[in-house]
């Protein structure tokens, strides 16, 4: 099994990576390729319905969450990568906290 610092670089050139545009057509007016999706890969704690379970994962950050039932087979970014659990998260998630975690003075 790999470390999660390990889990992560391959992640990043397996989904950071530029794609070729897909030429399938979906009812969803955006690509759900996930080469094409996924804005950045990071690791910190796992966040379950709101709450850390206190587990390490991989983040997989997304231009823009969709429900799984959406999205074909091939399209889910996966729930564990290289042994390590991961999540997936939208970049506002992330922005909102830094700015509640260090407010802005003055």
């Amino acid at each position: 099994m790999a470390t999660i610092e390990q889990a992560k670089q391959a992640a990043v050139a397996e989904f950071l990576t530029a794609a070729q545009p897909s030429t399938a057509i979906y009812a969803l007016a955006v690509s759900t390729v996930p080469q094409q999706i996924v804005t950045g890969i990071g690791r910190g704690p796992k966040i379950s319905d709101g709450v850390e379970t206190g587990e390490e994962c991989l983040r997989f950050y997304v231009e823009r969450k969709v429900p799984k039932t959406s999205l074909p087979t091939a399209h889910l970014l996966p729930a564990a990568y290289q042994g390590t659990a991961s999540a997936i998260g939208h970049p506002d998630i992330i922005f909102f906290t830094i700015m509640t975690s260090f407010p802005l003075q003055g």
